[in-house]
């Protein structure tokens, strides 16, 4: 009873300051959420903002946070204008509300969708603006951080960050992780327990010789720095920066937040370059004890019976799952043999699971996965989902072979192939690092507005032509493509369609249209429609075409030996779903024989490359891993895609 005397007391006092009255309530009985938004004058959404919990039920003697009165009707104000804003991930109506100092009831009303549908990532939203210039969010926390107790609460802001709330209170982000267990991604309205720290931060030493301190710089809109751009101020790798700076890669980049960098070359007038980027486990090898593998892949055995060999190939031909699983099968096995080489032993089971979650949960319940160092599937995404889940109680590693969807968070599950926002977030930040003076087109079809969107909330003054290809008299013209384009900065064209035609007419047009114009073509996605004949591969070649992928073409170097063993074992050449099982399984296998587990690797921070695929796994805020390594490759002269990044 003391402590929660103690709790409300702090927590009364940490709002008394507030500039908007928010309040507390001890839950009664009888009370609901809807009396309550009554009673205080809210509504019952801007409560479940701030306690997200209470859209379950609310428990008695439950503390809820109350949101101050609402503000005056909209209807007795008139906008002086209107912004647009694009929905970033995570956000949500309660959030932008507060950052554009607006009520929520007015942000639906000049949105009306939003009084049924949810708000989505990619949204684009009429913002009313009643006052002049940008209002700033207002600091509910300044009394806190003024005040002298040593337990307190924090009331998330838009934008905040971990990493910014624990650096405000002299804190340790896992200081702030332990104090609020189940805090999960950041919302603002959040409430936070805040342990004031007794002793300053430690600094950070600065190494006169070598590094120097380099504050995160902010743009005009606020946002911080990039770490593509950071790596390029100073010619560093990604995982040199994230080595130098431990705290980066866990909680993210931040405006004002210090790095230690390299110090610069007084010869040169630039950055040194520190260790390379990839690293190669064969030389890190030092775990050799047997490894208990297990691959769970929809093989669809049953489905083949004791037919004829010739029905068996039939239904093979006609049954692409069970293809997938046999090359990617047959990759696992080349794995196991080039690990064998190096002195590692594999203990390999591989199970069918048929393509059913019953079966998969079967092969769980009726196995022994005790001593199990990883777990290679199942490929579908509901079903790795149920395994990682079955499975987390003993820290069983469980990776994603294919799935590029995002998937719920288990602390086991690794998600090997980098999401499609991963890829698009890549290319857009390696653009606008490079980004000085080009002329910027947008071209697209009326099914890719989100991406449109997106673009332009990067680089506003690009210009657009989006046309419709299912109209009759609506088609791609070389005269409104060349409207577009400008004779005196070089043109970067973003292409954003699946339009076999729209593709085909857009690149065609755009060759026609140099050297006149100097265009550079770009994509965030490149689709199965580039596949097809009518796009011609030289042409992508003029246009020094350039997209974000998660595979590159074949490392001949590093390919060499493991093609050729592969045709002297199968008589034909790997496919991508061969090659992808043999570099997922050979680096799973190099990553647990170079340390004493798979977590255990993951503090090295290693990148990692083999045939066609890298890997580089980054802890994701919700719980599990997710491989960001992303190619982005441009077409050569000589036809052949290049990485262009390290």
């Amino acid at each position: 009873m003391k402590n929660m005397f103690v709790f409300l007391f702090l927590l009364t006092f940490a709002f008394q300051g507030f500039a908007q009255d928010y309040r507390t309530h001890k839950v009664k009985d009888g009370d609901t959420v809807y009396n309550l938004a009554k009673k205080y004058n809210t509504t019952e959404e801007a409560i479940y903002e701030l306690n997200p919990s209470a859209k379950q039920s609310i428990q008695l003697g439950q503390v809820l946070v109350i949101p101050p009165k609402k503000i005056g009707s909209s209807e007795n104000k008139k906008p002086l204008r209107f912004e647009t804003y694009l929905v970033q991930p995570k956000e949500t109506i309660f959030g932008i509300s507060q950052q554009y100092a607006i009520d929520m009831a007015d942000l639906k009303k000049y949105n009306p969708y939003l009084y049924k549908e949810e708000l989505g990532i990619g949204d684009t939203l009429q913002i009313p603006v009643y006052t002049k210039g940008k209002p700033q969010p207002i600091n509910y926390n300044e009394s806190i951080q003024n005040s002298s107790f040593g337990n307190l609460k924090h009331v998330v802001l838009p934008k905040e960050t971990k990493y910014g709330i624990a650096e405000k209170y002299g804190m340790e982000v896992q200081d702030l992780k332990a104090l609020n267990p189940s805090m999960g991604v950041l919302q603002p309205g959040q409430v936070l327990t805040i342990r004031r720290s007794s002793s300053k931060p430690t600094p950070i030493i600065k190494d006169e010789n070598r590094y120097t301190i380099y504050v995160v710089q902010a743009y005009d809109e606020g946002s911080p720095e990039t770490i593509y751009s950071l790596t390029r101020k100073f010619g560093i790798s990604r995982d040199s920066l994230y080595a130098l700076n431990p705290n980066l890669k866990k909680d993210g980049l931040e405006a004002g937040m210090k790095l230690k960098v390299p110090k610069t070359n007084s010869n040169s007038g630039e950055y040194a370059t520190l260790s390379p980027e990839i690293t190669d486990l064969e030389k890190h090898l030092k775990n050799f004890e047997t490894k208990e593998l297990v691959v769970m892949l929809p093989f669809k055995l049953n489905e083949i019976g004791s037919d004829s060999l010739q029905n068996q190939r039939e239904f093979l031909k006609n049954e692409r799952i069970a293809r997938i699983s046999l090359d990617f099968h047959s990759g696992v096995l080349m794995a196991m043999e080039a690990a064998k080489n190096k002195g590692i032993s594999v203990n390999l089971r591989v199970f069918d699971t048929e393509q059913s979650k019953n079966k998969v949960n079967q092969i769980i319940s009726t196995n022994n996965f005790n001593n199990v160092h990883a777990v290679i599937g199942p490929l579908l995404g509901e079903m790795l989902e149920s395994t990682a889940q079955q499975l987390a109680r003993k820290e069983i590693p469980v990776f994603s072979p294919l799935t590029k969807m995002e998937m719920t968070a288990y602390d086991n599950l690794f998600q090997t192939r980098p999401t499609d926002e991963l890829l698009q977030n890549t290319i857009i930040t390696y653009l606008d690092s490079l980004h000085t003076n080009e002329n910027i087109v947008i071209l697209t079809d009326g099914k890719h507005v989100g991406i449109k969107n997106k673009l332009l909330q990067q680089f506003p003054n690009a210009r657009v032509f989006q046309v419709n290809m299912s109209a009759k008299d609506d088609y791609l013209k070389k005269s409104e493509v060349a409207a577009k384009l400008s004779k005196t900065a070089e043109n970067w064209v973003i292409v954003e369609s699946e339009n076999i035609s729209l593709l085909s007419m857009a690149t065609s047009y755009l060759n026609l249209l140099q050297p006149e114009y100097k265009v550079h073509l770009f994509t965030t996605n490149r689709n199965n429609a580039y596949e097809s004949d009518e796009i011609s591969n030289l042409n992508l070649s003029k246009l020094n075409f350039t997209f974000p992928a998660f595979t590159r073409e074949f490392n001949l170097e590093r390919a060499a030996d493991f093609i050729k063993k592969y045709k002297e074992k199968y008589g034909i050449k790997p496919s991508k779903f061969a090659v992808r099982g043999y570099d997922l399984t050979y680096d799973i296998l190099l990553r647990l024989a170079s340390s004493k587990d798979i977590y255990d690797s993951l503090k090295n921070n290693w990148t990692t490359e083999y045939v066609e695929n890298k890997f580089h796994y980054k802890e994701k805020e919700l719980g599990g891993y997710q491989n960001n390594a992303v190619y982005i490759l441009q077409y050569g002269k000589d036809l052949a895609l290049k990485p262009i990044t390290p």
